[in-house]
């Protein structure tokens, strides 16, 4: 790849995961000139991902059944006081996907549609201008430095974006850290995720095993305390639980998910998509769903900004506006039910648990159970028949509190536009 003129493409794509990959495929079908930089030296290496989508996410990128390896029917919640709840097992809920596949597949696909991908090109710096965006990127293993002008930069570089960096938005001000990766273990269930809610091993967040439908299964946990070490984490929920024990780990990656979108998502000539814009899920920390839909309201506000030659902060509201109405108000929700959560003591958690048990709340969830849009499924279990049971098998001394938390969300969700940070 070398410089060819003034401008040498019309938008670079920093970032060849599923937004950058998407945003870059769009923006080119539509007859623009679009690098797409990745900086390994491979698309999909290294795996940062559980691989746990919906079969709509699926839909939605276009890739063959390949790259499933399992199909997901419900979960066994293992709770604050060690006892286990089963929730769903009906139908598929999810899918267990070969993530690094997926990746590769939506590169090519950005390709086909006339994008250029450049492996090993890491975003050092840029400066952005009246006129335009001036990358400065290192190539290749000597990290040579090449200059890159282009109309219009998207940063899908993940939670430490350099595009973030350059736009001086900052990052994430909430985030998870978290381990995961693969273990040697036949599945005590072959389609249901083991989710570990469970304080005292991962706090602030959860642990989770995902069976591939072999003799190997996905495993992570996370805490939002920063100062925690999450291998150790790790290493204490195996040795907790009688059943994880006797695995060997085949394979670990560590990372930072983050749960509080970004407020400042655009800026004249730069927009942010994906992990490095937070547009991840605040309840579980899945992002790919969301970096998807994301990516393409990214790129149809792109679009209509290059025809226009409009690429100010109109162009950057625009995003933000579009992006607020489709994606942002659900994480928003769900950012505030994860506080929310996040007040109870343990032995509330486990009686908030143990209502997944009772009839009227299982039929919810089976007909309405969404990994995409979690917090949709809290006004259906609204209904007056669901309330009146659960209300019956709550101790009456959690009525007050659980009030008051779900006055304080309402209220939030209610009278506050959300400026999400």
């Amino acid at each position: 790849m070398t410089r060819r003129n003034a401008l040498d493409f019309d938008v670079a794509v920093v970032g060849a995961g599923p937004a950058g990959s998407v945003s870059a495929k769009e923006i080119a079908a539509a007859g623009y000139k679009v690098l797409l930089l990745e900086e390994h030296d491979v698309v999909g290496q290294p795996v940062h991902c559980s691989g746990l989508i919906s079969p709509r996410t699926l839909e939605a990128t276009g890739l063959d059944n390949d790259i499933v390896l399992n199909s997901i029917k419900g979960a066994v919640v293992y709770t604050p006081m060690g006892n286990t709840i089963t929730v769903g097992g009906n139908r598929t809920h999810a899918l267990v996907i070969d993530r690094a596949l997926m990746d590769e597949g939506l590169a090519r696909k950005a390709q086909e549609a006339g994008a250029v991908l450049a492996l090993r090109s890491r975003l050092a710096s840029m400066q952005r201008s009246d006129d335009g965006v001036r990358l400065h990127v290192q190539r290749g293993s000597e990290k040579a430095e090449q200059k890159i002008d282009v109309r219009l930069v998207i940063g899908a570089d993940g939670s430490h974006s350099a595009v973030a960096k350059g736009m001086g938005t900052g990052q994430s001000e909430e985030s998870i850290v978290a381990v995961g990766g693969e273990i040697s273990m036949q599945s005590q269930h072959d389609d249901m995720v083991e989710v570990y809610v469970q304080p005292d091993l991962a706090p602030g967040w959860f642990g989770w095993t995902i069976p591939l439908g072999t003799d190997v299964s996905r495993i992570g946990i996370g805490s939002d305390e920063q100062g925690r070490n999450p291998r150790r984490l790790l290493e204490g929920l195996m040795e907790s639980h009688e059943h994880l024990r006797d695995s060997s780990v085949l394979r670990l990656q560590g990372g930072v998910i983050p749960v509080a979108p970004l407020r400042q998502i655009a800026e004249p000539r730069a927009m942010l998509v994906g992990d490095a814009a937070g547009q991840v899920k605040p309840t579980s920390g899945g992002g790919i769903h969301t970096s998807i839909l994301s990516a393409k309201i990214c790129a149809d506000v792109a679009i209509e900004a290059l025809e226009r030659g409009a690429l100010g902060e109109e162009a950057a509201a625009r995003y933000r506006t579009e992006w607020m109405r489709t994606v942002g108000l659900e994480l928003y929700r769900g950012r505030l039910l994860r506080h929310m959560l996040a007040q109870l003591t343990p032995v509330e958690t486990e009686q908030l648990l143990q209502l997944f048990t009772l009839k009227e709340v299982c039929e919810v969830m089976a007909a309405q159970g969404d990994i995409d849009f979690p917090v949709h499924l809290f006004s259906h279990l609204f209904r007056p028949a669901v309330v009146f049971r659960v209300l019956r098998a709550l101790p009456l001394r959690l009525w007050p509190r659980l009030a008051w938390l779900l006055v304080q969300w309402y209220r939030k969700v209610s009278n506050h536009q959300p400026g999400l940070q």
